[in-house]
């Protein structure tokens, strides 16, 4: 209170159960409308993206249970070994100090408050490294996602409407999909994009075969 000159959270989760009563999320929210529904009835995808939401909801670490799971998953991993130079041919040798084990003991370690509150960690150690202006600044959140406003140009868009997509039909919707491409994030979203790489392995391999 005498640093910041107010109360500290409550961690109760007040303030997302009042976010969430004022603006409730889908039940599917994030799930993509756009499989092919043959596709998805015969794999139940539906109730298996449920299942995997639920699972996800039970915390696993005392202090930061989100922060635990994203580094149990499967997505550093992944980008980890993108930038090994076994995978990537590219005779470069990359580090990730911040996923260092020692460094993320003591980050999972520290009690959400005062540390994880309003940035207090960073602020303490840039003191004397940083202008007190810059220290104390208030956070700030941007006025516009820039990835969003690079994308705004549709240009790039338009040519996935003409695709020959006979072999990816059974498994996307893609006039649904195309609809998606123009609203927020959705140009920007992997998981949006995920249909152009299958159709691009689904080519392959017909290539490969010699299917036509």
């Amino acid at each position: 209170m005498w640093a910041n000159q107010r109360f500290p959270p409550l961690r109760a989760g007040l303030r997302v159960k009042i976010q969430g009563f004022l603006h409730p999320t889908e039940k599917f929210a994030g799930y993509p409308r756009w499989l092919n529904q043959e596709f998805e009835a015969k794999l139940n995808l539906r109730q298996r993206a449920q299942e995997r939401e639920n699972q996800n909801r039970y915390p696993e670490h005392p202090l930061h249970p989100q922060a635990y799971q994203a580094l149990h998953g499967g997505y550093w991993a992944g980008v980890l070994e993108m930038e090994d130079a076994g995978w990537n041919g590219v005779r470069l040798e990359t580090r990730a100090p911040l996923l260092d084990l020692r460094v993320l003991r003591f980050l999972l370690r520290l009690p959400p408050v005062p540390w994880c509150v309003n940035k207090e960690l960073s602020r303490r150690v840039m003191v004397n490294k940083l202008p007190y202006d810059v220290v104390r600044r208030p956070k700030t959140p941007l006025a516009a996602d820039p990835l969003q406003n690079c994308s705004r140009p549709p240009g790039w868009l338009a040519r996935f409407s003409d695709v020959d997509r006979s072999c990816i039909e059974r498994f996307v919707n893609w006039e649904k999909w195309c609809e998606t491409l123009p609203g927020p994030k959705g140009s920007l979203s992997w998981r949006c994009l995920r249909p152009i790489s299958l159709l691009n392995w689904l080519e392959a391999v017909e290539n490969r075969m010699g299917i036509k």
